[in-house]
């Protein structure tokens, strides 16, 4: 608040004493706000001096006491000041918004200097607009956007083939909650690379000969698709901004459909940098970087494993070898062209049935990776060190049947 306190001219007029101002700060709807939650600290700053702040922030009843030093503000005739009522904001202000409201005229504590026990009423100037109570207009509390949390998934290879329709590249958790208050975040765009796995290492791959459509989704929500995919680029531009506000919680999913002539392989997104989810603070329009628990940059999708559709083309396993002994199982994965009923066997080289894993269990057409062994027998003892063969028999309701073996190696 800004006042120009003035005394007229004349013997007739002796100085006047400014002791203190109560101010009522209050919400947009004449809310009283409580003063200890919205200020850190109150002061006065005369004629444009530096501010003199109180040492504590005084409360009556609903409102704030200004204080004009112990001794008050000696105002002489024909003086004119500018007073300034100055506040600092706590840093976790629970509000949005606030304004000032001085109820009445008598708000200003006066005294006359030469007769200490007359109390006076100060008068409103010609030019000077409205009458108590004076509200000041609402000031907006601008909060600063805080940091999303991303907790990364450690996952596994999964398994896909050509043609595939629904593949999850990517199902992160999200949060953007805390209890101090903080600003909207808005998300803009999703970018990454894809890679292919090579002897060599990761090497870039064509994107759009990989996919066909890549999607990005938060809970039920759909954000962006992205079915251009230029070189090896997956670049997800929401049409609309997303906003997370504080409390959200949810997960981003990004999902793909294979192209049908993809080549076998292994693939992987990758997201170089925080600059991968591009964030913005809603209400100043910075930059905001996402944090991200259990991993480090440059960060992983799940890779995934194409392989024909077929059972005897597309089985597999892993880890292999694996170490039972360290608490590791091996994951059997295969593709099936349909429905089917299937066994799903573990024996020694000699022969002899170890364990079996599923039998006449049914598995859906598409990538299958439900059935895990741990590397045990059938008394649940662990097996020795060596080479197994892994059996799958696949009856499909036409009447075919597809039988396929393959190699596990187990090491204590």
């Amino acid at each position: 608040i800004d006042v120009t306190l003035a005394q007229p001219a004349g013997l007739a007029y002796s100085s006047v004493r400014l002791r203190r101002v109560m101010v009522e700060p209050q919400d947009s709807l004449g809310v009283p706000l409580d003063a200890q939650d919205l200020f850190d600290r109150v002061g006065i700053s005369i004629n444009g001096a530096q501010a003199v702040y109180q040492t504590f922030v005084e409360v009556q009843g609903t409102a704030v006491v200004f204080k004009f030093t112990d001794t008050g503000l000696v105002i002489a005739p024909s003086d004119s000041l500018n007073v300034r009522l100055v506040a600092d904001l706590e840093a976790d202000v629970p509000f949005d918004h606030f304004r000032v409201r001085i109820s009445a005229i008598t708000d200003f504590d006066m005294i006359d200097v030469t007769d200490t026990t007359q109390t006076l009423v100060p008068a409103g100037a010609g030019g000077c607009i409205g009458q108590a109570p004076f509200v000041s207009a609402t000031t907006r509390i601008i909060l600063p956007a805080g940091q999303p949390v991303l907790t990364w998934p450690t996952e596994s290879v999964v398994l896909s083939y050509p043609g595939d329709t629904s593949l999850i590249l990517l199902d992160l958790a999200v949060a953007y909650d805390s209890p101090a208050p903080q600003a909207d975040v808005l998300l803009h765009e999703l970018n990454g690379r894809l890679f292919v796995r090579t002897s060599a290492g990761l090497i870039p791959a064509a994107a759009g000969a990989i996919f066909t459509r890549v999607e990005a989704r938060f809970d039920a929500t759909l954000l962006a698709v992205d079915s251009t995919l230029v070189a090896d680029s997956v670049l997800l531009v929401l049409p609309q901004v997303f906003t997370m506000s504080n409390g959200s919680v949810g997960n981003l999913r990004i999902t793909a459909q294979l192209n049908s002539s993809v080549k076998p392989g292994n693939y992987v997104l990758q997201f170089s940098d925080s600059t991968f989810m591009e964030l913005t603070d809603a209400n100043m329009a910075v930059p905001v970087y996402p944090f991200v628990l259990g991993s480090s940059y440059p960060l992983l999708s799940r890779e995934f494993s194409v392989t024909a559709v077929g059972l005897e083309a597309s089985v597999t396993n892993y880890p292999n070898p694996f170490l039972p002994s360290r608490g590791e199982a091996t994951t059997i994965g295969f593709n099936l062209t349909s429905d089917a009923r299937i066994d799903i066997e573990i024996f020694s080289i000699t022969g002899q049935l170890v364990k079996v894993i599923a039998r006449d269990a049914a598995r859906l057409a598409g990538a299958n990776q439900s059935d895990i062994w741990y590397g045990n027998n059938e008394h649940g003892l662990n097996v020795a060190s060596g080479t197994y063969f892994c059996r799958i028999i696949a009856r499909y309701a036409s009447g075919a049947v597809e039988t396929t073996k393959r190699k596990i190696v187990v090491i204590r």
